[in-house]
């Protein structure tokens, strides 16, 4: 079982379905396959979203696999007031930033890189941006994408 967690409105698994848990059998995949289940969750207009990976074992158990690019990078503060770091083990190298709203608009203009030449990366954003956006960093490693909320 897969637990969205509590406090959402509303429940959206990329399985279709929108209940708060998502039951998954290990007999209803084929053995050594693996898949990956995400969620978002929505509270007035707010969003937050998860995935993690599952491997079916031949014996029809299941393995979890957390999602380590997600894990890879953290933004402090979060949320925050315009001044941000992103906290990262040393060898991830980042080599860019992209700021995006809920609408799927690029903000990036609004976003300034001070120092990006080991951990903690630093960067500002525009004070007048206030809400829920997400931060797209691309790295040596992977592109993972952040939820960042600006106050």
């Amino acid at each position: 079982m897969l637990d969205a967690g509590e406090g959402f409105s509303q429940y959206f698994w990329n399985t279709g379905a929108t209940d708060q848990q998502l039951i998954i059998q290990g007999t209803d995949y084929q053995a050594g396959t693996t898949r990956e289940f995400s969620v978002v969750g929505v509270l007035d207009g707010c969003t937050a979203s998860g995935k993690i990976m599952l491997t079916i074992l031949e014996n029809c158990f299941i393995g979890v696999d957390e999602n380590t690019a997600d894990n890879m990078i953290r933004i402090a503060p979060n949320p925050g007031t315009g001044n941000f770091r992103l906290l990262m083990s040393d060898d991830i190298d980042v080599e860019d930033v992209e700021l995006y709203d809920l609408r799927g608009r690029q903000v990036t203009s609004a976003l300034r890189l001070e120092a990006c030449d080991g951990s903690p990366c630093s960067f500002v954003i525009d004070q007048s941006l206030k809400g829920y956006f997400i931060l797209k960093v691309f790295t040596n490693k992977a592109v993972i994408t952040k939820s960042l909320i600006i106050r």
